[in-house]
């Protein structure tokens, strides 16, 4: 007769069979240098933890981990248990085993003297949780800008010469709208690491009673500067010699730059920054859309929206759990980017 235990271990003496059980039931296998990155948690005072589901006392068939990451809630610093790595090897799903272990975890985690948790789910993640204290946030609005929308029209156009004279327009369109953006108090900058500047900014910003990730110099490092295989780029946002804001990007091979994080110390430098961004990568060229993830309440959507970004839902939302009767974090009014999934 097959029975079922769960239980809790630390990452450290745990590397190698979490790499094996995550590497089987995902697409996307990673090597140790990675899993020992990612569990790494700059400011943060408590280890990682590892939930397992395990199969007649002995065969690890299922796992997620709880990473404590810093975040800034209303003005507070505190630690979040971030949820990620969940798999379930494929055989056991669709079983009634995953809402017995997400109920496992969410007992254990209203023991913590935390707020509560955040997790980017799949769909098929997301019902579970779902049915196990987990409660939905909003969605995450991946918005985008097209800068050289020729490629895109033209198998929907008759002709070259009709896409060319689309993308025309589209140019006089977005030119008019950054045009209008009065960027002249600031300068578009670069550098290769996060250096004191960034800690000063943290520390200066108001985020009123936003809530997002912290963004000390110690966690941009981590997250960005040491990440295996990562190749981010910095640009910043300049008031004389005072940094004012900046934005994390990178570029795939499909000429797309993606932002995976961006940041200001109040809204006011946000357009002027995305305006000499936008500018300098059309001039450079070579790029043809660049694109944006945040969650759909974001301080910083409707600023893209004037820019001439365009948002499209997709199929992601973040959710959270509340450890205790005192926190609602799903009342909360987050700051989310694509730099919160951990990837």
């Amino acid at each position: 007769m097959t029975s079922f235990a769960f239980k809790v271990t630390p990452y450290q003496g745990f590397e190698e069979r979490i790499m094996q059980l995550r590497n089987r039931n995902r697409h996307d296998r990673r090597d140790r240098p990675y899993l020992d990155w990612r569990y790494r948690s700059p400011g943060s005072r408590i280890p990682p933890e590892i939930y397992w589901v395990s199969r007649n006392n002995s065969e690890l068939v299922g796992m997620a981990a709880v990473i404590h990451r810093p975040y800034r809630l209303k003005g507070a610093h505190r630690e979040l248990m971030v949820l990620g790595d969940i798999s379930l090897d494929r055989k056991y799903r669709g079983t009634g085993l995953a809402d017995d272990f997400f109920a496992f975890i969410a007992d254990e985690l209203t023991t913590k003297d935390l707020p509560g948790g955040l997790v980017i789910p799949n769909t098929p993640a997301r019902k579970v949780l779902a049915r196990n204290g987990w409660q939905s946030g909003e969605p995450l609005v991946h918005h985008v800008c097209w800068l050289n929308p020729a490629r895109k029209l033209r198998p929907l156009v008759r002709s070259q010469a009709a896409a060319a004279a689309l993308q025309y327009l589209f140019s006089l369109l977005l030119g008019g709208k950054l045009r209008r953006i009065d960027s002249r108090e600031y300068s578009l900058g670069s550098v290769r690491e996060f250096n004191a500047r960034f800690e000063e900014l943290w520390r200066r910003s108001d985020t009123g009673n936003h809530c997002l990730r912290n963004r000390d110099r110690a966690s941009l490092t981590w997250r960005y500067s040491d990440r295996p295989s990562g190749n981010f780029r910095i640009a910043t946002c300049m008031s004389g010699n005072i940094l004012d804001g900046y934005l994390v990007y990178g570029s795939d091979n499909n000429s797309t730059c993606h932002v995976y994080d961006i940041f200001c110390r109040d809204s006011d430098c946000v357009r002027p920054l995305l305006k000499m961004f936008i500018t300098d990568l059309r001039t450079r060229g070579g790029v043809d859309a660049i694109r944006l993830c945040l969650n759909e309440t974001h301080p910083y959507s409707p600023l893209l929206r004037q820019i001439g970004f365009l948002p499209r839902k997709e199929d992601d939302l973040f959710m959270l759990f509340s450890a205790n009767s005192d926190t609602c974090l799903e009342k909360y009014h987050w700051m989310l980017t694509a730099g919160d999934k951990d990837v």
